[in-house]
């Protein structure tokens, strides 16, 4: 009876975790590329993409032990699947389902189609991100000190707290990270720069402000975009990039042209900064 009753306890647990596995698991594979969906505190249901990564995690967990009971509630069925008809001789449906595993794998190494296919097309997908989601000024700007980052950028830090303040957002100490601070507000870091980056002082001799241009994340966006970014035409960029030997075509990622030439991203955005 105990038995009978673990058993269903388990398939049922195996099915739910393996739904929420699933669902999470679709959710994450859609998601910003992290540095942006902490930036923009992106959200599905609510939940952020570590909430979501958290529970991909733990119902993991659920799911392997809950597979790992029924293998062995089941496994004189299981065992018959595998061995056919003799001990000796595996089923056809053993070796079919190895098989289909395989090619799976070695299609995606090999970059095959449908595999290569549909890998490009949620590349490209995610990719839209990069255009419609504001890049922080540099790699995990949320998890600085505001007053760090005020200093950091060359922004004023009276005038971004007044701004703050002003806006309805509470601060309380200005050493506290933008990540803590939005938080504490219900808003994303990015929200909170869009208000302090109007502050930007000029160049002096007192700081050397980072470039206020959004320079991660780079290889993943076009030509196009990168020249918009920079205060360019499309059409300057590519001029640019040609007397430097480099061909470029404006829908061509950064990440594309710089592996045609032999250099890193990072070095097509100094060429079209120093030709400014």
């Amino acid at each position: 009876m105990f038995k009978k009753v673990l058993r269903k306890t388990v398939s049922l647990t195996a099915l739910f975790s393996f739904l929420v596995l699933a669902f999470s698991g679709v959710v994450l594979m859609l998601t910003p590329p992290g540095r942006l969906a902490e930036w923009a505190v992106w959200r599905v249901f609510t939940l952020t993409k570590e909430q979501h990564t958290d529970i991909h995690i733990t119902v993991a967990c659920l799911f392997f032990i809950t597979m790992v009971l029924h293998i062995w509630l089941n496994w004189k069925s299981i065992w018959a699947y595998i061995k056919g008809k003799t001990a000796v001789k595996a089923s056809t449906e053993l070796a079919v389902s190895v098989v289909l595993t395989a090619l799976v794998i070695w299609g995606t190494i090999a970059a095959l189609p449908p595999f290569s296919t549909g890998l490009k097309a949620l590349s490209d997908y995610k990719d839209h991100y990069e255009n419609t989601i504001e890049n922080p000024p540099f790699g995990h700007a949320e998890l600085s000190p505001l007053d760090g980052l005020i200093s950091k950028m060359g922004f004023d830090l009276e005038q971004s707290l007044a701004l703050l303040e002003k806006n309805g957002i509470k601060v309380g100490a200005p050493s506290s990270t933008l990540k803590k601070i939005a938080a504490e507000n219900s808003i994303s870091p990015a929200e909170i720069y869009g208000i302090i980056k109007t502050t930007k002082k000029e160049s002096s001799g007192e700081f050397q402000p980072l470039d206020a241009e959004p320079v991660s994340g780079l290889g993943r966006i076009n030509l196009e975009t990168l020249a918009g970014k920079v205060g360019i035409s499309t059409e300057k960029a590519i001029e640019i990039l040609k007397a430097k030997g480099i061909e470029a075509k404006s829908d061509e990622k950064v990440k594309e042209i710089a592996e045609k030439a032999g250099i890193l991203p990072m070095d097509i955005y100094d060429y079209l900064k120093e030709n400014m």
